[in-house]
């Protein structure tokens, strides 16, 4: 069991806790030996999202842990499978020496079905994650064209006594039927039907949002109520364009995949603002998967999307991708083949996280993700120590961004030193956000420079907060609270504290990081599962802000 302690000699009441991971190397299970001395990818990431689906198996849930845990950090590498291309597998292994993380198979015609799922089960016994799409091969709906691009309409689906509703659900269970074996089997699945649902290539592709949304939230309560298939990772897939309306909503998908071929077409801002729109701004899902050919790997990293794994289509591979590329791809440090899996159930079951978690932390900056919402940035890391240099256009959306997804309460706390430019408005802090969406609901509790910074702490110690994405982020004054006896000679040199309380957020600010001075309260509803982190930003287009954070503290609940 770790167990850290945070000394905190006033108004710290309760200990709040968070579901933290951390960068540790765990014993392995001996059952597949190429596992053996592995060490566990990524940094500290909260187990913050649940999945959909009722009373999950210790498997998937295990699965989904890990897949929150590299998201960001480490890409898983995938194939799909079928009986005319399986050489594909053998030809990555002979070429790179190593084995694709996911193995992947697609329900389609009956007479083939089978043998997929028991290959996907000794896959699975060997040590691969597994992967099942899904394109229903003809449409239930009488007389409808596949190729057409007009609407379809499915109102006869979900219309009792219809022969296009008994069509339907005898598809439903002949593919459940399947799932059902894996599930028998205790094989987790990463569940992806209804490929590209916003490309008008397939008749699901063609309905009306309302229609998609049904149909997919029909198959998902069917599935998990009726059939009881719970060991399902639920996938919704989108190509380059996203659209928030055709989104079936936090409660029905536990992943997004995004099909294409370009990694840097598309950035996080980009993505998740049209889910933003369409839900409650409660956490949309943070994990994102490529498909369809091997990825540059550095065009990845930049994309600013939390990438989890790449899957090449079938009958791909040796055609769309050179051999040295293949050989740099699985190759690379941010790659996770098939032998650097750690054993799931006994690393990210509820056992082994039971093992991980603790009261609070001082957590090494390395172990933060990045992101840049407008900006552009150099750092100097190192686990006690994050010095970070920061431009941007100046817009009240830019910031930098390091951070860790939450579950709950929190109390953080860090030293800020050094802000600069004086000379104009720079602004540097604690920041908690819904997304990472330009329009995101946020609380951010901050040092700032400029010429009004110069004489009360109310104008060197700020809260801001956004809670209407079509209004601009509103200022709350620490005047009030009466804080000007214990004036900040050095504003540029102190310990900032922001602490949620359900949605009561305090903050609070220090000289020496052991008696606490409460600045302002702010009360706005945000979702239980939030980013919360650093922020650093620069109004002015012509300067670099500059900061220096220290010992940053987390306690959690």
């Amino acid at each position: 069991m770790l167990n850290f302690q945070i000394q905190r000699n006033s108004i710290t009441s309760g200990v709040p806790r968070l579901l933290a991971i951390c960068f540790l190397v765990f014993s392995l299970s001996a059952k597949a030996q190429d596992r053996k001395n592995t060490q566990i990818p990524g940094s500290i990431s909260s187990v913050s999202r649940q999945l959909c689906t009722i009373n999950p198996t210790p498997e998937v849930k295990a699965l989904y842990q890990y897949l929150q845990f590299i998201a960001g950090e480490k890409i898983l590498t995938g194939q799909m499978y079928n009986s005319d291309a399986d050489n594909e597998h053998e030809y990555l292994y002979i070429l790179t020496g190593k084995k694709p993380a996911i193995f992947g198979i697609e329900l389609g015609l009956e007479r083939e079905n089978e043998i997929r799922i028991r290959n996907t089960i000794d896959r699975y016994t060997s040590g691969n994650i597994p992967l099942v799409t899904w394109n229903w091969q003809i449409s239930p709906i009488k007389n409808n064209n596949t190729s057409a691009t007009q609407e379809t309409d499915i109102a006869q689906c979900f219309q009792d006594g219809t022969a296009e509703h008994e069509a339907f659900y005898q598809e439903l269970d002949r593919t459940a039927d399947h799932l059902e074996k894996l599930k028998d089997a205790g094989v987790p699945v990463l569940w992806n039907p209804f490929a590209d649902i916003n490309s008008n290539r397939f008749w699901w592709s063609k309905l009306r949002p309302d229609q998609l949304n049904k149909l997919w939230q029909t198959m998902f309560n069917y599935f998990t109520n009726k059939r009881q298939l719970n060991n399902l990772i639920w996938i919704q897939s989108f190509g380059e364009n996203m659209e928030g309306n055709r989104f079936a909503g936090n409660k029905y998908v536990d992943m997004i995949r995004i099909s294409s071929d370009d990694y840097s077409v598309a950035r996080n801002d980009d993505l998740f603002a049209p889910f933003s729109e369409n839900t409650d701004e409660s956490s949309t899902p943070l994990i994102f998967a490529g498909s369809t050919r091997i990825p540059p790997v550095e065009k990845m990293n930049t994309s600013g999307i939390l990438w989890c794994w790449w899957v090449q289509e079938p009958g791909t591979t040796p055609e769309n991708t050179n051999q040295s590329d293949i050989y740099s791809a699985f190759n690379n440090k941010r790659i996770i083949t098939r032998n650097e899996i750690p054993e799931l159930l006994n690393n990210f079951g509820e056992e082994g996280l039971k093992r991980l978690y603790s009261s609070g932390a001082i957590i090494p900056f390395p172990n933060l993700k990045e992101f840049n919402l407008g900006t552009k940035s150099r750092k100097i890391i190192n686990p006690e120590r994050l010095e970070v240099f920061v431009q941007s256009k100046g817009k009240n959306d830019d910031y930098y961004l390091a951070f860790m997804q939450m579950d709950g309460d929190f109390d953080v706390s860090v030293q800020a030193t050094n802000l600069s430019p004086e000379q104009v408005q720079a602004m540097a802090g604690i920041m908690v956000r819904t997304n990472l969406s330009k329009k995101s609901h946020y609380v951010f509790f901050h040092i700032k420079t400029g010429e009004s910074a110069n004489e009360t702490n109310s104008e060197k110690l700020r809260l801001l907060f956004r809670n209407n994405k079509r209004k601009q982020p509103q200022l709350i004054s620490t005047n009030p609270l009466k804080n000007e006896n214990i004036l900040l000679n050095d504003s540029l040199n102190t310990w900032i504290r922001l602490q949620r309380r359900g949605n009561i957020f305090k903050s609070y600010f220090s000289l020496d990081n052991s008696n606490w001075h409460l600045c302002a309260v702010h009360e706005q509803k945000m979702p239980k599962y939030t980013l919360v982190g650093l922020a650093v930003a620069c109004k002015s287009p012509r300067e670099s802000a500059q900061i220096e954070f220290k010992d940053m503290e987390f306690t959690w609940e």
